[in-house]
This record gives C-alpha cells, sequence and structure tokens, in this order.
C-alpha cells in the first residue's frame, strides 16, 4: 500500500487548557492499538464517552466501538471508577464527581487488513503493519459529546526510529493539537520508520506532501499534483487542472465557487494502489 498525506504545520505555543489529552502507542506489526484519555473533572455525576458511530461524509453507521476492548477508568487518586458499556460505543463512567482527573485506558483492535474490511473503507480506518500504521482519529478515538467544541492535544508513544506525518500542529513540547474534537477526528495520521515529504507554496501558504512506500521523486510528483489542483481552484486563477482531472482523482468540486466539496479525506486509485489525501489540510 502506498499512502500520502497533505499538510500544513508548525510549532504552536501550548494551548492553556485541553478538554481532552490523548496519548497512543502500538508496535509494529501489533494486534492493538492503546490509547489513553484524560479529561479534567468538572463535578459531573457521570461522564458520557463515545467512540464514533461513523466517518463524516461516509454514509454509513462503522460502529467503531465494537473495535474497542476493555475499557478502565481511574481518578486523579489512582482510584478505579465504575464503568458501563451501554452499547458497543457508549460508555458511562460513574462516581466522578469529585475527581480531579479522570484517565481512561483501553485497547482497540486494528480494522483494516484491506481496502474494505469489517464493513468499512480503508481510509476511513486505521492499520497496524510491520513496515507501517495510520489511523484515522475518528476510528479511534472517543470524545464526551458535551466537551467536543473544545481543544484536544495528543501525545504518541512511536516505536523507536519511527516517525509521524499529520495536518496537526504541535506544540513546544511536541504534542499535537487540534481546536476542537472535530478537527481532530477529520486529521489521519501516518506512521513509518521511513517517509518521504515534498513541500510547496501556492498565495504564499505552504504546505507539505508526506508518502509512505514512495520515492522522494514520487513524493514532489503528488505535490505538483497538489498544487495545480489548489491553482485550479483559486478565484480568478489560471490554472491547468480542469473540473474532469478533479473528478478523476475522485474529489468533488464547485468552480464557480472556488472549493472543493464533499469529504476532507478522501482516496486516489492510481495504478492499483490507493493514496490517502486529507483535502481539508490542502485547502487550509
Amino acid at each position: 500500500m502506498k499512502l500520502a498525506f497533505a499538510a500544513a504545520g508548525c510549532l504552536l505555543a501550548t494551548p492553556a487548557s485541553a478538554q481532552i489529552d490523548y496519548t497512543l502507542s502500538f508496535e509494529p506489526g501489533g494486534d492493538e492499538w492503546r490509547v489513553e484519555a484524560r479529561l479534567a473533572g468538572r463535578g459531573e455525576a457521570s461522564l458520557d464517552f463515545w467512540i464514533p458511530l461513523w466517518t463524516p461524509g461516509a454514509y454509513h453507521a462503522a460502529e467503531y466501538g465494537r473495535f474497542v476492548q476493555e475499557l478502565a477508568a481511574f481518578d486523579d487518586q489512582g482510584a478505579r471508577l465504575a464503568v458501563e458499556r451501554e452499547s458497543p460505543s457508549h460508555f458511562v463512567v460513574r462516581g466522578v464527581e469529585k475527581a480531579e482527573w479522570i484517565v481512561l485506558s483501553y485497547t482497540a483492535e486494528p480494522i483494516s487488513t484491506g481496502l474494505f474490511t469489517n464493513d468499512v473503507i480503508d481510509v476511513e480506518s486505521n492499520r497496524i503493519t510491520d513496515a507501517y500504521a495510520y489511523v484515522n482519529p475518528v476510528s479511534l478515538f472517543g470524545f464526551v459529546p458535551a466537551r467536543a467544541q473544545e481543544p484536544v492535544r495528543l501525545t504518541l508513544r512511536l516505536p523507536d526510529g519511527w516517525q509521524a506525518a499529520t495536518v496537526l500542529e504541535r506544540d513546544v513540547e511536541g504534542r499535537y493539537l487540534a481546536e476542537s474534537y472535530y478537527r481532530f477526528e477529520d486529521s489521519p495520521l501516518l506512521f513509518a520508520p521511513r517517509l518521504e515529504s515534498a513541500r510547496f507554496e501556492v498565495e504564499g501558504k505552504p504546505h507539505t506532501v508526506t508518502v509512505y512506500g514512495r520515492d522522494a521523486e514520487d513524493a514532489q510528483a503528488i505535490a505538483d499534483g497538489c498544487k495545480r489542483i489548489l491553482i485550479a481552484i483559486v478565484p480568478g486563477s489560471d490554472g491547468n487542472v480542469t473540473e474532469a482531472d478533479l473528478r478523476a482523482l475522485g474529489v468533488t468540486v464547485n468552480m464557480d465557487q472556488g472549493a472543493l466539496q464533499g469529504r476532507n479525506f478522501g482516496s486516489v486509485k492510481k495504478n492499483g494502489d490507493i493514496t490517502a489525501i486529507d483535502v481539508d489540510a490542502i485547502m487550509n
């Protein structure tokens, strides 16, 4: 499999607080993701924690919670909290009224082994192999609906020698940031010991394309294609990419409004390989 992501990133100062701090770890070729979610206590009688039911724009229920194994919850003193699993994707944590912090810990099975596995399209979900891994956050990271508009932070515990690529910006401590869960859920992450990147600018805005399984020349070719798309959809542009070109890439476009439409996480099929592109990152 060949994967590509387009991003624009930089280092930012850490926000004053985040509604949820995630930590993600895994092993090459492993059979589980390990997730920890740390949330501030706010005096609630209980905490509703949901694993998403679907990928926005996918128009089918994936029920990602079915891949989550036992979920445990603890307060800031290390005391275990009661957890009720009301459905495969809905967990209710009890006894959190006096907790300063609530820590949720769970493991989840990797979902994808092919283009369509477990009734889920490959690029919607997540995969771990010996050579690379990726995750579409909506397929793995749970959230508290009442706090979904608040900031998110992510710490990665990667295997030795591995690196990450994503559209998310980083703070000075290396944590990945999103202004809300809704931004986070639509920001895929790609992991591998070796990734190739190519950079370009359009209208003074920097962009980066990062690929796995291809060389630097391929990365540059993909970046050049992304650049042509951007130039073509900038209002008033004389770009040479037509609407038919974009449709051939699986991207729906409204040329009159100069904007890409539809899902932010799209896929391109070329010569039998699947290239995943975060269109939202390209636009930003």
